[in-house]
């Protein structure tokens, strides 16, 4: 008997190995096929954000009696507006709420909002996302521009890292814009902290 299993041994590996083989291939078409949607996603949400918004002007944020965010319904995804962050050449739409599965394509509001200085975006370090995170500094722009067509320039006040992103620590600090990314390659949080300002 063990005679049998010793000279099927290397039949068994190799199959086995096959196998291994053909799943990290299928493995590797998914997440390619899954990248190119969510690019696809965010592109023609993004084309057709741009083209519903009104005129483009500069504003300063200010306190409303109801601070919500206008939003747009594009494909069944309700957009706030784009982020823009024009040192990397990326202009990303903004999703209104938070949703983990809708993540993967867009950033999406996580809290708050551009007018009383509380927003508070997630993103990730996807290709078709902040793929540049670990090269931004202190000093760098961030735009965004609501659906209503006001246009907000922030600058980046501090990067702050953190093995955690609950609420209480992303709405640390009197930041009026704060976007939180997750690090794929070693799971700790980065905290980009902004000020209104050009």
């Amino acid at each position: 008997m063990k005679q049998r299993i010793a000279a099927r041994l290397p039949l068994i590996c190799i199959v086995l190995g096959a196998v291994l083989a053909i799943a990290a291939a299928g493995m590797l078409l998914y997440n390619s096929i899954s990248l190119s949607l969510a690019k696809n996603d965010a592109v023609e949400i993004l084309a057709q954000a741009q083209a519903l918004m009104p005129p483009i002007e500069n504003r300063a944020p200010e306190e409303r009696g109801n601070n919500a965010m206008a939003s747009i319904q594009i494909d069944g995804v309700n957009v706030i507006g784009v982020m823009e962050l024009p040192e990397y050449g990326r202009t990303l739409p903004i999703a209104s709420g938070w949703n983990t599965a809708l993540l993967k394509s867009i950033p999406c509001r996580f809290t708050g909002s551009i007018y009383d200085k509380t927003l508070i975006i997630g993103a990730t370090d996807g290709e078709t996302q902040l793929d540049f995170v670990t090269k931004m500094d202190v000093g760098d722009q961030i735009i965004l521009t609501d659906m209503e067509g006001g246009k907000y320039t922030y600058r980046v006040d501090t990067i702050q890292h953190s093995k955690h992103a609950g609420a209480s620590k992303l709405q640390e600090g009197d930041y009026a814009l704060t976007v939180f990314v997750k690090n794929s390659k070693n799971s700790e949080y980065l905290l980009i902290r902004c000020s209104y300002g050009k």
